[in-house]
C-alpha cells in the first residue's frame, strides 16, 4: 500500500511498528518523538541523531537501496518522499509493507506530514509538534511582514544551481526574511551574469550538500558586487523537528 501525503482516503494506524526510514529528515523527528526504538532501519544519510545508524540497520542511500536489506527487516511501515526517493524505490518498497510518500514544499506541508505520521504511528507528540509548528508560523510571518530582502540561494557551484520557487528552502527563506529571487521551479543551473540580473540585496551560499565556505563568499561577492554569505544547509532545507528548532530561534533572536 502506497499514501501519499494529503490523501483524502482515511489514514490507518500501523500496527506492530517497525519502521524504515528513507529520509534523513524525517528520522531524526521519528527519534525525537519517541519512535526511535520502532526505527528498524535507516539510509547512510541519517546522520541525525548520531546514534540511528548504530540502533538501526543501514540499508542504503536515498536514491539506491538494497532492498533485500529492508526485507529481512520485516518492516510493517516504509517512510519515503518524493523528492528524495524515486518512484522506482517507493514502488518497490510498498511490495513490503506500507510505504508513506511525504511531499514537503511548505511549513504547512510539514506540518500536515507530522498529522500524518501521527496517525500512522499513534504517536501523540507529532500532534504537539504540529501545534507548536503552526503558533510559531503564525508569529514569524506577521513579523517579516514587509521585511523581506531579495536572494538567491546556492547549492551548487560549477554549475551554480539555486533552490526554485517550489522548495522547502524557499519557504525557510520566508522565515528567515528573505524573497526567493528564483521564479523558476525545482532547482535551475544559473550563469553569474544571470545570478547578477537579479537584483538581489544578498547571496546565500548554502553549507551542502556543496560545502561553500568563506573563501566562496568571498570570491563570488568581489566578482559580482553582491553582498554574499555562507548559511547552513541544515536550517533551510531539513523539515521536522530541526525546522521547529530554527523557527523558535529566529522568534527568539
Amino acid at each position: 500500500m502506497i499514501i501519499h501525503q494529503g490523501t483524502t482516503e482515511a489514514i490507518p494506524q500501523v500496527e506492530r511498528l517497525r519502521i524504515v526510514s528513507l529520509v534523513p529528515s524525517l528520522t531524526e523527528l521519528l527519534y525525537d518523538a519517541g519512535l526511535g526504538e520502532q526505527v528498524v532501519g535507516v539510509t547512510k544519510f541519517c546522520v541525525h541523531p548520531a546514534e540511528a545508524r548504530k540502533t538501526a540497520k543501514v540499508v542504503g542511500g536515498t536514491k539506491t537501496i538494497h532492498l533485500d536489506r529492508i526485507a529481512a527487516l520485516a518492516p510493517s511501515l516504509i517512510v519515503t518522499n518524493y523528492e528524495e526517493n524515486t518512484k522506482k524505490i517507493v514502488e518497490q518498497c510498498a511490495t513490503l509493507a506500507t510505504t508513506y510518500v511525504s511531499r514537503i514544499a511548505t511549513i504547512k506541508d510539514m506540518l500536515g506530514c507530522f498529522t500524518e505520521i501521527a496517525q500512522l504511528t499513534g504517536c501523540i507528540q507529532l500532534d504537539d509538534y504540529r501545534q507548536q509548528g503552526t503558533e510559531m508560523l503564525s508569529k514569524l510571518e506577521a513579523r517579516n511582514a514587509g521585511r523581506t530582502r531579495r536572494a538567491v540561494y546556492l547549492i551548487w557551484q560549477q554549475p551554480h544551481m539555486a533552490a526554485g520557487s517550489d522548495t522547502f528552502i524557499t519557504a525557510m527563506m520566508r522565515l528567515h526574511g528573505y524573497e526567493n529571487a528564483i521564479t523558476a521551479t525545482r532547482y535551475p543551473d544559473l550563469t553569474l551574469d544571470e545570478i547578477k540580473a537579479l537584483d538581489v540585496d544578498e547571496i546565500l551560499l548554502s553549507s551542502e550538500p556543496f560545502p561553500f565556505q568563506q573563501h566562496h563568499a568571498d570570491a563570488l561577492s568581489h566578482e559580482l558586487g553582491i553582498p554574499c554569505k555562507v548559511v547552513d544547509g541544515e536550517a533551510y532545507s531539513w523539515y521536522g523537528t530541526r525546522a521547529l528548532r530554527v523557527m523558535e530561534r529566529l522568534l527568539t533572536a
